[in-house]
């Protein structure tokens, strides 16, 4: 998995080829999650505010009432699918591994690949999401269908 720090450095980047979220203003990336024991989900918020991203823990049950224009969704793995809610929001979904974006759960995924870090985009999540990226990105990332 790709430290945390790194997923944020790198999906700020990102964001920056997301002409739909350029358009609309001030990102704020929600991190999803479910009140399990142990679960810590500060790290990634920590890292996304570091970078001058606007980022805070959002509970499951609370997410559909804080989407908003420029919305991302983070996705720690675990987490259960917000796909039908992105979607009808038209909102970004991010995570820091592979399996989400293979699984058609997050759009964009910092993964490992040949022991580097690698931007991931499933295209079939990237149509349903009503974003779109600039084709600089596109040719830089792993493509899923």
């Amino acid at each position: 998995m790709v430290p945390v720090k790194l997923q944020g450095a790198l999906l700020k980047k990102v964001f920056a080829f997301d002409k739909t979220l350029n358009a609309s203003g001030r990102i704020e990336v929600l991190v999803v999650f479910e009140n399990v024991p142990g679960e810590d989900h500060s790290a990634v918020v920590q890292a996304f505010n570091e970078l001058s991203v606007s980022a805070r823990a959002v509970a499951m049950t609370d997410l559909e009432n804080e989407l908003g224009p420029t919305t991302v969704i983070y996705l720690p793995v675990g987490t259960p699918s917000v796909r039908e809610v992105s979607r009808k929001h038209g909102t970004l979904t991010v995570g820091g591994n592979h399996s989400l974006v293979h699984a058609g759960e997050a759009v964009i995924a910092i993964g490992m690949l040949d022991g580097k870090p690698r931007i991931l985009i499933n295209q079939t999540a990237l149509q349903a999401s009503r974003h779109e990226m600039s084709s600089k990105l596109l040719q830089l990332a792993t493509l899923v269908e």
